[in-house]
């Protein structure tokens, strides 16, 4: 069995893979504050089997992954692989400083290529929302960023005086009646729409008509909307599980 940890801007994402299934999943929100018996407590109760034999982290967080790191060579007596640009076999991109893809980024392009084909664009909606863009030879090309729902609605109502802090659901019309439903609204059709005219001026530079791929916590909300589209919410972790197997077949 693998371990397959995600950390992001707010949350720590755990899944343990058998082969290349998903037996367990678990996720701790961090709000960005690092805690190390936190992120001990949390290991410890999510984690449920002792079989594990490797494990891989992909983290935007650098605290936090000393953190998980530590955490899990305590608990299990393995080493963590954390993920980065030279870990992925075969993975280019032509960002100009490699250093600032994020390893989230980086790991559901590397996927999404893998198991779905190329070419192809990951859009990944959570915090933030990313596009990334992978040609048909597999280099990873670039991409876009724009906040999230959920940084949407909160931005709204730390910047104003009046408008309330709105969950994210689909509203029952787009017209809103009232302030919060004005605001359901302009969020949940904002984000569909900003997606969908990424995806058509990413995939016209593109000069393909490339696969579209959807993941992150929201994926659920936008991929209904998005045509031909495939959804996948363990993206992130069948990547991680990919960089174990190529590791564990060179360690052979």
């Amino acid at each position: 069995m693998r371990l397959l940890i995600d950390i992001g801007n707010s949350k720590l994402g755990l899944a343990v893979f058998s082969n290349n299934k998903c037996v367990r999943q678990s996720r701790l929100e961090h709000g960005g504050q690092p805690d190390y018996d936190r992120v001990y407590n949390f290991l410890d109760k999510s984690i449920g089997v002792k079989s594990i034999k490797s494990a891989a982290v992909c983290s935007v967080a650098p605290e936090i992954t000393q953190h998980a790191v530590t955490a899990v060579k305590q608990l299990l007596d393995i080493r963590c692989l954390v993920v980065d640009v030279a870990t992925l076999k075969g993975f280019k991109t032509l960002y100009r400083l490699p250093r600032q893809l994020g390893c989230d980024r980086m790991v559901c392009s590397y996927a999404a290529a893998r198991l779905y084909g190329k070419p192809v664009i990951v859009i990944d909606v959570g915090t933030a929302v990313t596009w990334d863009a992978m040609d048909a030879s597999g280099r990873h090309l670039g991409g876009a960023i724009a906040p999230g729902p959920v940084t949407m609605s909160g931005a709204l109502n730390k910047k104003t005086a009046l408008l309330p802090l709105i969950p994210i659901k689909r509203p029952r019309a787009a017209i809103g009646r009232d302030t919060a439903g004005a605001i359901e609204s302009g969020i949940y059709w904002g984000t569909i729409g900003m997606i969908k005219e990424l995806v058509a001026v990413i995939s016209a530079e593109m000069k393909g008509r490339p696969k579209i791929v959807i993941t992150g916590g929201l994926a659920g909300m936008v991929g209904p909307h998005i045509k031909n589209s495939i959804t996948d919410q363990l993206l992130i972790y069948k990547g991680l599980n990919l960089a174990l197997q190529e590791k564990e077949e060179q360690e052979r």
